[in-house]
């Protein structure tokens, strides 16, 4: 990406970023994104095409996603130490 536009790397740093950080990793089984929040990120496509998990995620309660949400940080952890 920087060999084509030397002048403005540093405006495509942050696409660059993501993309590394959402690909899996051999080496750790898994995606960068997911051991830092305990879950894979939520791609655009997925909202535009209302995917299973999108659809699951809408119809819970505020209270309801942010329980699943901790749930899944608390997991993070003990993924970690298996690495």
């Amino acid at each position: 990406m920087a060999n084509n536009n030397p002048r403005d790397w540093h405006e495509r740093l942050s696409k660059a970023l993501w993309a590394d950080r959402t690909s899996k990793k051999t080496a750790i089984g898994t995606i960068p994104f997911a051991l830092t929040y305990g879950h894979d990120a939520v791609l655009l496509v997925e909202i535009n095409v209302q995917s299973l998990r999108i659809e699951k995620q809408l119809g819970m309660f505020e209270a309801a996603y942010a329980k699943t949400m901790m749930q899944e940080l608390d997991q993070v952890s003990s993924i970690r130490l298996k690495l």
